[in-house]
């Protein structure tokens, strides 16, 4: 019943949003982002976590769960700026609602800065967590691509997160990324030279 009810919250989320943001006959069409992640990390359970964004103009939507922890979802909503030709900035300022096992709000942002085979990607958001004021939570997620081909990326990522727990504070490591057509997998080794390897596993499909 707690899974039906955070899949209702969040269907009703989008529809409303979709609602206030569109009835202009020259909006473009919605756009959407379905990912599925596995994460394994040593001698604890294996965690799946969802995540679903929908855009349509500078309007951005996204609803996660497993995301800022465990056996809890959260719905944001803000807009997407765009500058650039050459080098190219798209920052998506961002309000989110959090529930479950950690509940409150959190401001955070989206960046990802292009330049042909080149991005480097940062995701941010602060967690005020209204069950107890002493676990707020400052949390990140960046990336640096490199692509040598349209179906090939490598690069390096860090993480500082509360859904799992290792030695390191923050959480560092490597990941491939192979895309076909509108679907992107890619596999992350994370702390291999200083512990056990946490490795995490996502499939992207764009549609």
């Amino acid at each position: 019943m707690r899974t039906l009810s955070r899949i209702l919250t969040v269907a009703c989320f989008l529809s409303f949003a979709s609602v206030l943001h569109g009835q202009a006959s020259d909006a473009q069409p919605w756009s959407f982002t379905l990912s599925l992640g596995g994460t394994f990390v040593p001698q604890d359970q294996d965690i799946e976590s969802a995540t679903l964004t929908a855009d349509r103009d500078d309007l951005h939507l996204e609803a996660r769960y497993n995301y800022e922890d465990r056996n809890t979802g959260s719905i944001w909503i803000g807009p997407t700026f765009h500058v650039g030709e050459n080098w190219t900035l798209d920052a998506t300022p961002m309000f989110g609602a959090i529930f479950g096992n950690t509940s409150g709000i959190a401001p955070g942002w989206e960046l990802t800065l292009s330049h042909r085979w080149l991005e480097i990607y940062s995701e941010t958001e602060f967690v005020y967590n209204s069950k107890a004021a002493g676990a707020n939570f400052y949390y990140n997620w960046s990336e640096i691509t490199i692509a040598p081909t349209d179906r090939f990326q490598f690069g390096v990522a860090i993480e500082r997160t509360k859904l799992y727990r290792t030695r390191l504070g923050v959480q560092r490591g490597l990941f491939f990324r192979v895309s076909i057509r509108r679907v992107e997998v890619t596999a992350y080794v994370m702390n291999l030279v200083w512990e056990s390897p946490t490795e995490q596993l996502t499939a992207t499909i764009h549609f």
